[in-house]
């Protein structure tokens, strides 16, 4: 996803069945130079995971999914703007290993 701001933010999902099925969901964001590039999220997805939805008003991003069975990593800034995130649902909220903002 490109931004009109010059931010490119990028979805991908991993599998891994080497020690059991891990599923992971990242978000990394890269500035207008394409040069820097930065994971602000990390989530296990579970089976009502949307596709996340990325907006950006002012100086925030805004992350929005609808569900999620863990966030593995949070930012909360990333090149001078603000990250945010609402999350419906967290199936496994105790898991969670977010930095604080």
């Amino acid at each position: 996803m490109h931004d009109p701001s010059g931010l490119t933010f990028t979805v991908t999902s991993t599998s891994c069945d080497t020690l059991g099925n891990d599923l992971a969901t990242s978000i990394h964001a890269s500035d207008s130079s394409g040069s820097s590039s930065q994971s602000i999220m990390k989530y296990g997805p579970d089976d009502r995971s949307s596709v996340p939805r990325i907006t950006l008003a002012g100086q925030t991003i805004t992350i929005a999914i609808d569900s999620v069975a863990e966030v593995i990593t949070q930012e909360h800034r990333f090149h001078g703007y603000d990250v945010s995130y609402k999350i419906a649902h967290v199936e496994y909220p105790s898991r969670t290993r977010t930095k604080a903002p």
